[in-house]
């Protein structure tokens, strides 16, 4: 009768709780969240890799963020490389951002170098390949424009 064990039960599902980085705090160096999620609200002056990073408003990055997905609603001065980038009305960003995704609300502050990440990609992979400028207008290429029937 109590020689049979008891299943053990399974642990309950638990949803991700982000790592914070409080107001008033600042970190030089590298953070390395890896798969974990994390919320600047202090300062970072260095290099972020995390899943998910926030940069929360009074929040502040001087370095660089690689990641899945980063929004930002306060400062950053770097770049950034992610698969989706949110900038929300209160996000100021100087510098690169390398995207798939970029969604950025009106009121966002955004002076950078913008670039989706499959065309970098291809350009990486293929040293002697030429960017694909055909959206590029004629005139640009200093040709009569062209006219379709």
């Amino acid at each position: 009768m109590f020689s049979k064990k008891a299943p053990l039960a399974k642990p309950a599902t638990t949803t991700k709780v982000p790592s914070i980085l409080s107001a008033g705090m600042t970190v030089r160096g590298e953070v390395n969240g890896g798969n974990g999620d994390l919320q600047i609200e202090g300062t970072v002056i260095g290099r972020i890799e995390a899943e998910h990073v926030v940069v929360s408003l009074g929040g502040s990055v001087e370095g660089d963020i690689v990641a899945k997905a980063v929004g930002i609603h306060g400062v950053l001065n770097g770049a950034i490389r992610a698969g989706s980038v949110t900038l929300s009305a209160t996000a100021r960003v100087h510098g690169e951002i390398l995207y798939e995704v970029l969604v950025m609300e009106a009121g966002a502050q955004l002076e950078a170098n913008c670039r989706r990440i499959s065309t970098v990609l291809a350009t990486l992979e293929e040293p002697d390949a030429k960017p694909d400028d055909s959206h590029v207008s004629d005139i640009r290429k200093n040709e009569a424009p062209k006219l379709v029937a």
